[in-house]
């Protein structure tokens, strides 16, 4: 029996691993296994390889065994958008405008924790930090 797993939600960019635990059960002898589309997998022939899809994508496990008896299953994985936030200066604030989404603020490769972080400019010559959403 074939166990392509649970469906899966991806943010782009991000790899999951299919199938189940195990794969593939019962038959005779040795279970094979064919991954279709092979497309953006780390191997169409693993058990369990992984799925890296620039879009969603369905895809079909076969599982066959050494008397050439198979069966396939099949698992979803979905590929959401990414948010492009808009960043609004009101006076000396900046707020990131990104409706029905969770954000966060970094600055220096460092996560900012809730609150107020003022900047103060003493030197119109250099260059601000760079901070990112």
């Amino acid at each position: 029996m074939a166990n392509a797993g649970v469906s899966i939600s991806l943010c782009p960019g991000n790899s999951a691993i299919l199938g189940g635990s195990p794969s593939g059960t019962g038959g005779t002898g040795t279970l094979t296994y064919q991954w279709l589309p092979s497309a953006d997998l780390s191997s169409a022939i693993f058990s369990n390889p992984t799925a890296t899809p620039l879009i969603s994508t369905d895809y079909t496990l076969i599982v066959t065994d050494s008397n050439a008896c198979s069966d396939s299953s099949i698992v979803s994985i979905t590929v959401g958008t990414n948010v492009t936030p808009v960043i609004q200066q009101i006076g000396d604030t900046l707020f990131a405008l990104a409706s029905g989404r969770n954000y966060e603020w970094w600055f220096n490769g460092a996560l900012l924790v809730s609150g107020n972080y003022p900047y103060i400019i003493a030197n119109f010559i250099r260059k601000l930090p760079d901070y990112f959403l």
